[in-house]
């Protein structure tokens, strides 16, 4: 061991701690330090990203379309037989409907631009840069011992009640204090690298990877509701928590591999527990290199989000859009819940069974139908269930599908269902409180 992989325990888990979980002031916002830099990324390339993406998906599909014909050339068609001709649709797709936003528009149909532009100008480039944000700092948080650390300290609390490792904790706070999406990349990450069975890392994420803290006061300031952010912030803590002690004991995810690993929060150890903790740290620490912080797999992984997740997002995300803009797919789906809503007392009942499943393809869509409505309690209500709902298509559901986890599209509309049906009422129940 190294010696001084105390020194590196200590340093790198505070500077991890500071990047991810300090808050700090800026411009009169709270925010973190990675959120900040995101946003700074986000804004000095807001009028070129949304160009560089939609050219990185013409080049992704066109590299697995030579791909498909060098296969061919071969005679070897088991490529093709995967699937993969799916992710060349979509790919094409991307391309075309990015290709079309940015340079040439009368190539798309009318009702194709605002969904499309939405995702492209929108979503994907806070995806983008939270993932070369998070690529770049994560290994403060990772590397240096802080999750070993903390896993031995936490898993008599997390295993009893979540079936998770200690570790989980972080996972879960850098969800709901920094932002879904990095909290979900690191638990696909720990599971890449066997820290996480597949159960665990599908709990973490479905169950834990909340909008961040600072999203969820925008939302409430936009709603006007800014004087309710603390019940809402409860409600919403409350209805995932009991949904989180749930779902991992029922199907799907009660099916999914969960094999032990050995990590050091699950073997039995005569030291103390403080100890067992600083020298599970010091170990992890040991190891760092400079090829921690500008590994190979780094740009693999960043290529392969720009060509593979972000085409899917697109696509997926502003088909999802457009349906529930265009067509009555959602209300359809949420009409036999209008009488059952009218009974419980629920504000516009209407309104609230048509916003109940529309959440799946985005989590601001409930909140864009009802922006206008003059009920508060509405408002209020709409605004805890898209927090909650967490799987939209839009976001976590395309990573997820993208993922190495074994999760099929089904079990994705399931688990969105599942809490749905588990938070809704408990939401409903506690608004009573404060309406």
């Amino acid at each position: 061991m190294k010696k001084n992989a105390s020194f590196l325990f200590v340093s790198g888990s505070l500077l991890g701690i500071f990047f991810f979980l300090f808050p700090l002031s800026f411009q009169g916002k709270h925010c973190f330090f990675v959120t900040l830099l995101s946003d700074i990324i986000q804004k000095k390339s807001q009028g070129y990203l949304p160009k560089v993406l939609s050219m990185a998906f013409l080049l992704s599909w066109l590299a697995h379309c030579s791909k498909f014909f060098q296969e061919r050339r071969k005679n070897e068609g088991s490529w093709l037989k995967k699937g993969e001709w799916i992710g060349i649709f979509i790919r094409f797709l991307a391309a075309y409907w990015a290709i079309g936003i940015c340079f040439y528009p009368k190539i798309l149909p009318p009702t194709w631009m605002a969904p499309g532009s939405e995702i492209l100008t929108q979503i994907l480039p806070t995806f983008a840069a939270n993932l070369l944000v998070a690529l770049f700092f994560l290994p403060f948080l990772l590397d240096f011992g802080l999750f070993e650390c903390i896993a031995i300290f936490l898993s008599p609390i997390m295993r009893p009640l979540f079936d998770l490792p200690g570790e989980a904790a972080i996972n879960a706070l850098l969800s709901w204090v920094g932002d879904n999406s990095i909290g979900s990349l690191v638990a696909i990450d720990q599971y890449k690298a066997k820290r996480y069975t597949a159960k665990e890392a599908l709990v973490i994420i479905s169950s834990f990877s909340a909008a961040s803290m600072p999203l969820c006061m925008s939302l409430a300031s936009g709603l006007g509701l800014a004087n309710y952010f603390a019940p809402f912030y409860a409600t919403t803590a409350l209805s995932s928590l009991v949904a989180a002690l749930i779902l991992p004991r029922i199907a799907p995810l009660a099916n999914k591999p969960h094999g032990e690993l050995p990590l050091p929060s699950h073997c039995p150890s005569p030291l103390p527990l403080h100890r067992r903790a600083f020298l599970a740290g010091k170990k992890k620490a040991a190891s760092v290199s400079l090829k921690t912080f500008f590994s190979r797999e780094k740009w693999n992984t960043l290529l392969d989000f720009w060509g593979t997740l972000f085409p899917f997002i697109m696509v997926i995300g502003s088909l999802g859009l457009w349906m529930s803009s265009h067509t009555p797919i959602f209300l359809w789906m949420g009409r036999p819940f209008g009488p059952l809503l009218r009974w419980m007392g629920v504000p516009d009942p209407e309104i609230m069974s048509e916003i109940l499943f529309v959440g799946f393809v985005d989590m601001l869509l409930p909140i864009l139908i009802v922006v206008k409505s003059a009920s508060l309690h509405l408002r209020f209500l709409a605004l805890c269930l898209s927090v909650s709902q967490i799987l939209c298509l839009s976001d976590i559901g395309v990573l997820l599908l993208k993922s190495p986890l074994p999760i099929p599209f089904f079990d994705i509309v399931k688990l969105f269902l599942l809490r749905t049906l588990i938070t809704f009422p408990l939401i409903f129940l506690m608004s009573q409180c404060f309406f």
